[in-house]
């Protein structure tokens, strides 16, 4: 098939022939390379708009995986250089291994207040991979605890015996006495040394690595595993920024305040964007292999987090798009199979969750992007039993059921993962996978088009 993107600009692009076709690896540059890139997410921060993606050395959803970012001051026509918001410790190891010995970040996921602050939420996961790419996903183990009403991380000695992470990265024993240890909690960017663990002042390695502790290298975040161990799990961490994506604070570990002892140790963000509510609150939508649906949310812009129970009626496999209007919340689920598209809505800012109408499209099992324009409903998505033909249409609410209203072909091609962002210019901005692991494009349409 050919590939027409003249009327897009380009946003990330492979140099890597294993992931997408040569020619388009010839259109990759110091401006917008690296080796494959997945999973989009953009906002729009005070008329600059701020695209992020995982970026990993392979096309799996494991190995060394970073976060990259651009942004855009003119609605998309142009792109600053892209640059790494978050790196993850990586041991010292041989070339072509990277693929397990190593921590990652995936599944991006922003939101832009009011006040042009974007909050940023990822998934992270310690080195959790054997030397065969199985998983070694402790899925039995504690990984935190609660000390007076508050959630800490616990990290293991190789005897089993546990450490709590409590504020400042200070680390107590299970007898809740204060050793000397330490774990780096606010590294310098791009943060790969989160994690680091110090007695007194000696640097021992990282408590997100595998391996005995040994010859320590720290050079662009190579080292060798900590004594003590963070649990093998699925962790979602915050950053922020003020500055429309040119800086961000070092990651902050959420997990502990919202999970459950019934979640699975892959709870997950789900890729893509949040919401901004009615009265300020901001809301990401969780997922956790086949249970479903489940929404965060926090109303001090992320100081501290609340969550919803999972949705019985967007038991999806894979990620959810949230997307609100006024006090209402809707959240649009990924069905197994080709089919209706789940979808729940909460009259309470995201609160609880009840089964809505269905809505008139089928379409392949893929994130969808969603957003709201005045009272209008737009959504990004491959009207296809397979990843192409991407689409975009609007609806119109009527009697509590959404009715098709207008539609604009994006691309005939391959069409995965997308995003939508309102621009400042009476415009309507789409991100998506225009090749299954590195070519993200960026598109624009009329508001007129569809309203």
């Amino acid at each position: 098939m050919s590939r027409d993107y003249k009327s897009s600009s380009l946003v990330f692009c492979s140099n890597d022939k294993n992931f997408i076709r040569k020619p388009l690896t010839l259109q990759s540059n110091e401006e917008n390379g690296g080796n494959a890139f997945r999973l989009p997410s953009v906002v729009n921060s005070n008329g600059v708009i701020v695209a992020a993606a995982s970026r990993a050395v392979h096309g799996s959803d494991y190995g060394y995986i970073d976060v990259a970012l651009r942004t855009s001051d003119d609605c998309g026509e142009t792109w600053s250089p892209v640059k790494t918001v978050a790196s993850p410790p990586l041991r010292k190891t041989v070339p072509g291994c990277e693929v397990h010995r190593c921590a990652y970040y995936t599944s991006p996921s922003m939101v832009s207040l009011n006040s042009g602050e974007i909050i940023m939420l990822v998934n992270f996961y310690p080195e959790c991979r054997d030397h065969l790419g199985n998983s070694i996903i402790e899925k039995k183990k504690a990984a935190y605890t609660t000390v007076n009403g508050k959630p800490y991380m616990l990290i293991y000695n190789k005897s089993g015996d546990f450490f709590t992470v409590r504020e400042g990265g200070e680390v107590y024993s299970s007898t809740s006495r204060k050793t000397d240890y330490r774990v780096e909690l606010n590294p310098l960017a791009p943060f790969f040394e989160y994690g680091a663990l110090y007695h007194n002042n000696e640097y021992l390695g990282n408590i997100f690595l595998n391996g005995k502790t040994g010859e320590q290298c720290r050079e662009k975040g190579i080292t060798n595993g900590a004594p003590l161990k963070a649990v093998k799990r699925c962790y979602i961490f915050m950053l922020k920024s003020n500055d429309g994506g040119k800086s961000w604070s070092a990651p902050k570990d959420i997990t502990g305040e919202i999970l459950c002892t019934t979640d699975s140790c892959e709870l997950s963000v789900c890729g893509s964007s949040g919401i901004v509510c009615d009265k300020s609150r901001i809301a990401f939508s969780l997922n956790s292999q086949n249970r479903g649906c489940a929404v965060i949310y926090s109303d001090d812009k992320g100081e501290s987090w609340h969550r919803t129970a999972f949705s019985p009626y967007c038991d999806n496999t894979g990620d959810a798009q949230l997307c609100s209007l006024e006090s209402k919340a809707y959240c649009f689920g990924t069905q197994k199979k080709f089919g209706a598209v789940p979808i729940s809505y909460s009259t309470d800012n995201a609160k609880t969750f009840e089964k809505a109408k269905s809505i008139q499209l089928q379409s392949a099992p893929c994130r969808k992007g969603a957003m709201f324009i005045n009272d209008t409903l737009i959504l990004s998505y491959p009207n296809s039993r397979e990843r192409e033909n991407g689409i975009i249409t609007s609806f119109y609410l009527q009697n509590g059921k959404f009715e098709n209203k207008k539609s604009i072909n994006i691309t005939s091609d391959f069409f995965g993962y997308s995003c939508l962002v309102k621009l400042d210019n009476g415009k309507i901005g789409v991100l998506y996978e225009a090749e299954p692991c590195g070519y993200i494009v960026f598109k624009k349409f009329e508001e007129s088009e569809l309203l």
